[in-house]
């Protein structure tokens, strides 16, 4: 279930929404939450649709790796949802064994997929030795790198915006006989879609923006497809912020971010409300949201979000705000995953990021 903002309908949608919405259907047989809770803003819906679905595609990395890398993520994130969905995921795109254990990658049988694993849980502080000595070639890092960089993005805006698990809608459903019954049924048909004859890029349709990629993210530049998602989302996300946090707020929160090394915030919100404390009182309830968003997102809840409202009480000014906050502590995560000192990242060929699932 989507909290706080109201998605567009599949039958009353138009233009670039409707245009999205059928790419979805057709390559995934559904409609999924997390893209669809963008659709007050197209321009954020496409660019949203586009990180996922082309950060997903098999190239040089293998889906069900791919899948793996994202769950690992979302488990550093404390995003259940997303661990549930991409777990489910990794069996239907491939996976050889059961899921991953991610509280204990060691058991993992494949070595190629532990070693991703691991280094996949490790994202979160920089100055882990497996992140100065990546168990993947250059060749494969950007869509490596790139699946982290999305689920940073993805996680936060989840775990504001959803409920808690990818099958719980309703309490009936949170019976844990009931969600046993239904997995096996939602693994069938995520095995169907991913399967389907999908081409990579065929996304970047929708991408009406067209600018540089951050310094921080540089090592995407070699991936035609992956380089051209994500520099248009940072262009999309920085117009969206500048037009629901005034520049004080922004400044603040981006010195914030920029210091930030993965470490968890703790289980107060003091920081958060502390650290807006000498802004003007009129903005404070969105740099309050902005800065837990980026750095505790399950920790932002009804009283924080209706705190925002009170001044920006649309749809699109709440997604703005998440995802600018959601988007710029992704861009943080990535800024430290691919070492100084390794060997610049050569350009992809066609022949690996042309490969349908």
């Amino acid at each position: 279930m989507i909290h706080y903002i109201t998605p567009v309908k599949d039958s009353e949608a138009h233009g670039l929404v409707a245009a999205v919405y059928r790419q979805m259907k057709h390559d995934f047989g559904m409609l999924a939450e997390p893209y669809i809770l963008h659709s007050p803003e197209p321009e954020l819906l496409a660019g949203a649709w586009a990180l996922g679905r082309e950060s997903a595609m098999p190239g040089a990395v293998p889906q069900h790796v791919k899948e793996a890398v994202a769950a690992a993520v979302s488990r550093t994130n404390t995003c259940p949802y997303c661990v549930e969905a991409h777990e489910l995921l990794f069996l239907a795109s491939g996976g050889r064994q059961a899921v991953p254990d991610l509280d204990h990658p060691d058991t993992i049988s494949d070595p190629r997929t532990r070693a991703i694993v691991e280094w996949a849980l490790a994202t979160r502080t920089p100055s882990s030795p497996i992140l100065l000595d990546p168990p993947f070639s250059a060749v494969e890092a950007p869509e490596l790198l790139a699946r982290v960089v999305v689920f940073e993005y993805f996680n936060r805006m989840v775990n504001v915006l959803l409920d808690r698990s990818l099958l719980a809608d309703g309490p009936v459903v949170r019976l844990p006989w009931i969600r046993r019954l239904m997995r096996p049924v939602v693994l069938a048909l995520l095995s169907r879609a991913v399967k389907r004859n999908t081409a990579a890029g065929a996304s970047l349709e929708f991408l009406s923006n067209d600018a540089d990629l951050p310094h921080e993210l540089r090592w995407a530049k070699s991936h035609p497809v992956l380089g051209r998602a994500m520099s248009a989302f940072h262009h999309t996300t920085a117009e969206l912020g500048e037009h629901v946090l005034p520049e004080e707020a922004r400044s603040l929160v981006r010195g914030r971010v920029s210091v930030w090394h993965g470490e968890d915030m703790g289980l107060s919100r003091r920081w958060a409300q502390d650290a807006v404390a000498d802004l003007d009182p009129s903005t404070r309830p969105a740099a309050r949201l902005a800065l837990l968003t980026a750095l505790a997102s399950h920790q932002v809840d009804e009283s924080v979000v209706d705190a925002f409202r009170q001044r920006a009480p649309e749809d699109r000014q709440l997604l703005a705000l998440l995802s600018w906050a959601s988007w710029l502590a992704a861009v943080r995560v990535g800024s430290w995953l691919w070492p100084a000192s390794a060997e610049s990242v050569p350009p992809v060929g066609a022949d690996v990021h042309q490969s349908t699932p």
